[in-house]
């Protein structure tokens, strides 16, 4: 990817996950098998978004709302784990109501990030202290604390802080999507994209690469 005489074939074949029994999953009775579509596995493996990683030196930039966060991946991707298609669908916010499977929301929305190389990353969040999210993070070794701020009482907000090296071993599970904002709701005014991005409860960290 870094070199310029290098062409499309060059690049490793596939993405870098592959299916894991899908056929023993899917096999049977239909109604047996639409059932057990949750169950379905996957595994990941050498391919693309691992080359990438390589070849961005496991950086990227967050947007969370206006703001843009230049941040560090975790450490290598793991090479072998398998997640299931629930686990991932639980974790996504777009579909929470369609799928949700445990009871309980695996994500909460993040309201600002601040990241400095050597010192950590601060994290607040709109949640209380005691959502699972927050507390799988703090027994990691996130440092958990209610937002004091004078300036907005509205919901409760948790801070989640922790050094670079807990940041490297720990790298939080994070999704990011976009949302079309029009002012006023007006047509006369331009319509805008806002993202929102999110963290959810770990997946085991299928690749290890920070964003979903």
């Amino acid at each position: 990817m870094n070199s310029r005489d290098a062409g499309e074939e060059g690049l490793k074949q596939g993405h870098g996950l592959e299916t894991v029994a899908w056929s023993g999953t899917l096999s049977g009775d239909l109604s047996v098998a639409l059932a057990s579509i949750g169950k379905l596995r996957i595994r990941s493996c050498g391919g693309l978004f691992s080359d990438l990683l390589s070849a961005t030196s496991k950086q990227m930039v967050l947007r969370v709302y206006d703001n843009q966060v230049c941040f560090p991946f975790g450490s290598e991707p793991r090479i072998g784990h398998e997640t299931t298609l629930q686990d991932i669908l639980d974790r996504l916010p777009d579909l929470f109501r369609q799928t949700l499977s445990n009871g309980y929301r695996r994500w909460v929305r993040i309201k600002s990030l601040d990241y400095e190389a050597g010192l950590g990353v601060k994290i607040v969040v709109h949640e209380v202290p005691d959502h699972p999210v927050c507390k799988e993070y703090a027994a990691l070794g996130y440092r958990l604390s209610l937002e004091n701020d004078p300036y907005d009482s509205s919901g409760t907000r948790t801070v989640l802080e922790i050094g670079e090296a807990g940041l490297r071993q720990h790298f939080p599970q994070l999704l990011d999507t976009r949302v079309v904002r029009t002012m006023g709701g007006s047509r006369k005014f331009p319509s805008r994209t806002c993202s929102l991005t999110y963290w959810a409860c770990s997946l085991g960290t299928i690749l290890h690469i920070g964003v979903l």
